[in-house]
């Protein structure tokens, strides 16, 4: 709903996904400040373990998480309403630069649209990736598979624990210490394969490596 009430501000898919990026970011600072306020209260004699071990999971994992999950929303609802004002839009769209020229012999030094291409291809290389299957370009399916990765994030570690109740202290922690960090993994490359996406529905399909 928060993305939606600022789609007057989206008018691409790469502008949808920094906006619903930047609402899944806000929210996540703001549950992971409630949940880590709480663990620092419901238990004195634990408060400490309890504290490092909420900060260091929500902080590697909820908050790269619920900004992945909103911005596969933010993404889609950018590129369907690109797509509608596709049709009505003319004239000449190439961007405005500027340039800086050496006074005396005239000879164009470096321009706006050069140091911005370099730029982007520097955070293409570094952030986006095409591994993996793209994002949807539609709204519901995208609001669907971002219940759906946020579901499995809470859901697939209370089955887990469920799951592993009769097997020893050792076991459960090593179980699901991997599991958490299996999720970050994921979460971490969902996220880099939508930047992706985003880059290429901008500046076009391309190898970005």
């Amino acid at each position: 709903l928060a993305v939606l009430s600022l789609s007057r501000m989206i008018d691409s898919s790469r502008r949808g996904l920094q906006v619903g990026f930047t609402v899944g970011l806000g929210f996540a600072m703001l549950e992971n400040l409630q949940y880590i306020l709480f663990s620092l209260v419901a238990e004195p004699t634990t408060a400490a373990v309890s504290y490092g071990l909420t900060s260091v999971l929500r902080g590697i994992g909820s908050i790269p998480g619920h900004a992945v999950w909103t911005g596969l929303s933010g993404y889609a609802l950018g590129y369907v309403r690109a797509r509608s004002m596709q049709p009505h839009q003319g004239g000449d769209t190439s961007p405005a630069t500027w340039g800086l020229f050496d006074a005396q012999t005239g000879q164009a030094l470096a321009t706006a649209t050069s140091a911005w291409v370099v730029q982007r291809d520097t955070w293409v290389r570094r952030v986006a990736s095409t591994f993996g299957p793209a994002p949807p370009r539609e709204v519901i399916p995208a609001v669907l598979v971002g219940i759906a990765g946020h579901a499995l994030w809470n859901g697939s570690t209370v089955l887990l624990d469920v799951w592993l109740g009769g097997a020893s202290l050792f076991t459960q922690a090593a179980v699901m210490i991997g599991w958490i960090l299996f999720l970050v993994v994921l979460v971490l490359q969902a996220g880099r394969r939508l930047f992706g996406a985003a880059l290429e529905d901008a500046f076009g399909p391309r190898n970005l490596f």
